[in-house]
This record gives structure tokens, sequence and C-alpha cells, in this order.
């Protein structure tokens, strides 16, 4: 006899209880203080889904990228204003990939939020209402200082458009897409081919802050995450990054 026709016999004792077995259940009927039971043996565990990994691009896939737009070339007298928008849009792909803002705290920089001299963009207010500040080296502040130069004067905000207005997020991530189908850089998502967005410029940035060394709780402030386990998805990609160079090896 089994485990679930012993208790099934023992149930049915119970005056006008009826009891039916099933492969994964005992169903229980006019059996005050029973309910209907899961047998025992056939208890699964339904499959965990894997959590993707943070979306990233190489060094040279980067160089790549940028490499379609050209913010020193010659273009006819009168349109001297593409220079300036095309350096405009390199610099914010320098500063999304360097700096590893989120796209809407790209658009909200002020001028004073950008401080040259002490090498450090100002945060104000990220998400959860977290402000950070995030040093950055000599390539980013090269950028940044020959935008300062060109940027139209008075606008509100530090990337604008050509009248001084400010971008949204859907003029950023058009520019972004329009760049990557240029470059020829896409990211493997599943079975297809994606152009790049700009919050795997984000991902890439904190992966590359974890193999230059920073440490994990270092990056979480850096990038604003209110707690460390988001912050630790990094380190999965970084150590899948490192098995492949190992293998390279031999």
């Amino acid at each position: 006899m089994t485990q679930a026709q012993a208790i099934a016999e023992l149930i049915a004792s119970i005056p006008g209880a009826t009891v039916e077995i099933s492969e994964d259940a005992i169903k229980i009927t006019n059996a005050p203080g029973l309910s209907s039971l899961s047998s025992p043996q056939k208890k699964t565990r339904g499959k965990r889904k894997a959590k993707k990994l943070p979306k990233t691009i190489t060094s040279e896939q980067f160089v790549q990228l940028v490499g379609a737009i050209n913010p020193d070339k010659d273009y006819p007298t009168g349109e001297g204003r593409r220079n300036v928008t095309d350096l405009r849009n390199r610099v914010i792909l320098e500063t999304l990939y360097r700096a590893g803002l989120r796209i809407q705290e790209l658009c909200d920089l002020a001028p004073a939020d950008v401080n040259l001299k002490k090498g450090i963009l100002y945060v104000q207010e990220g998400k959860n209402d977290r402000d950070r500040k995030i040093p950055f080296g000599e390539e980013l502040q090269c950028w940044l200082k020959r935008w300062i130069e060109v940027r139209p004067q008075g606008a509100e905000y530090f990337f604008c458009t050509a009248r001084g207005g400010q971008l949204d997020t859907r003029q950023v991530r058009a520019m972004v897409e329009r760049v990557s189908n240029k470059s020829g850089v896409f990211i493997q998502a599943g079975k297809k081919q994606k152009p790049v967005w700009p919050h795997a410029l984000r991902h890439t940035c904190a992966t590359n802050w974890l193999d230059q060394g920073l440490n994990i709780r270092e990056v979480q402030e850096l990038l604003g995450h209110e707690v460390v386990s988001t912050t630790m998805r990094y380190t999965h990609v970084s150590m899948k990054d490192l098995d492949k160079k190992i293998k390279a090896l031999g």
C-alpha cells in the first residue's frame, strides 16, 4: 500500500468523507478541518528563469562605433552647423561610454554639472533621487572641452539642440541607433542582432570599471544603484569575458 492510499483509507473512515486519489493530489470532501493535499510523491520544482546578463560592447567595437561620426569633416559653406551636431553626438557617446550615465541623467545635465578643472560630473537627483559625482579621465575631458567651446551660449542644458533646447531621450536613442547602423556595430540579443542602445554603453562602462580594478561598492556608488545586488550582475559579465580570455590563451 502506498503512502497516499494509506492516508486516503484513514480519511475515508471519517463519516461522510469522500476521497479521490489522482497522480498528483488527494481530493477530500465532507471532512471538516481537512483540505485537499498534494501528493508527496509528485512534488516537482519549477525551473527558475535565468536572469539576462547586461549587454555590452568591446573597446574595439566602441572605436568602430564612434568612427562613424566625423566632427572634423569639411561640409559645404553654410553647413557648419552639421559639424557642431556631429561633435555633440560624439561627445554624448563618449560620455555614456566613459561615465555610465543613464540616458535621462545625460539629458538633464546642466552646464554647472560639468567641472572640467576637477574632472567631475555631478548628477543631480538621479534615479531614486540619488545625487552622485563621477570622476572622468583625460579622454572624456578633451571631448567635453571641445563641446563647451561650440555649444550654444546660454543654453539651460549641457547637451542641447542647435537652438539651445533640451534633448529628449527619444532623440538620443534615435541618434545612437542611427550611428550603430552606420558603423555596422550590433549587439547579439538572443538570436537577433540589434543596434546599440544607450543603456548598453552604461553596461559597458560598469564592466570596464570592474575590469580596471574598482570594487563592487565603488561601482555601485558611481552607477547610483540603490542596492548592491543590481551592481553584482556586472561581475558575471566581467567573469564571462575573463573566461573567454583564459580559454583563448590555450
